[in-house]
């Protein structure tokens, strides 16, 4: 694999911590999971979620009456090894309840967190296997 080809792979991994956050502000559970592979682990709050199933669970119960938003920044990747790509990032999460036409204004709960993601290519496709996000502040 040429230099090139490893700045291309890292720029993709980068690109999909992104919209895996995205998406799931969108609640496209679906699209999400077809980025993962099957014994992906998504550790939330410290316990391990292990399974398209298990993440799907998750990403259903999060609540359809409020507006969230994660910011995803700071992303740094790196070659963890000859198939796998390690993507450090920061993130910036914003909630609040829908919008009430006369409410004026909203409560917003922002977090700061810090998140690793972690991706092999299989098929020369990079999907990912591992995911953590630990607060900060």
């Amino acid at each position: 694999m040429t230099r090139e080809d490893d700045l291309l792979s890292l720029q993709y991994c980068e690109r999909i911590a992104r919209r895996f956050y995205w998406l799931l502000d969108r609640h496209e559970a679906d699209q999400i999971l077809s980025m993962v592979e099957d014994d992906c682990q998504w550790v939330r709050a410290g316990k391990p979620h292990v399974g398209p199933e298990a993440m799907r669970a998750i990403m259903l119960a999060r609540p359809r009456d409020v507006v969230s938003r994660h910011l995803v920044c700071n992303e740094v990747g790196r070659i963890a090894g000859e198939n796998e790509i390690e993507v450090q990032f920061d993130l910036l999460y914003l909630a609040a309840p829908q919008p009430d036409v006369a409410e004026e204004k909203r409560s917003i709960s922002p977090k700061v967190l810090s998140g690793v993601d972690r991706y092999r290519r299989k098929a020369g496709d990079w999907r990912l296997v591992f995911k953590e996000v630990l607060p900060v502040f």
